[in-house]
């Protein structure tokens, strides 16, 4: 007779996590959850921060002080390796 497992088991899912391990994926990971908790409680993960970039704020922040930007194709052909 085999153990039940939890009913939150689930023998497809796969934890990225926790490196493939079968059972859970990483929406439904405690560990995870509670790593990035504590990422948060101590500064490492930050929220509404005013300093960077916020596309419902400022959706094109300001180039002004910055040059141009260009795109450049360069063909290179291959080298002839015929012997």
């Amino acid at each position: 007779m085999q153990p039940q497992l939890p009913k939150w088991y689930d023998e497809n899912a796969q934890c990225e996590y926790h490196v493939g391990i079968t059972g859970h994926l990483i929406e439904n990971c405690i560990a995870f959850k509670k790593l990035i908790e504590r990422f948060i409680k101590i500064g490492i993960i930050k929220f509404n921060d005013p300093s960077r970039p916020n596309v419902a704020g400022n959706p094109l922040p300001s180039h002004s002080d910055k040059g141009v930007n260009t795109i450049m194709r360069v063909e290179v052909k291959e080298p002839n390796l015929m012997w």
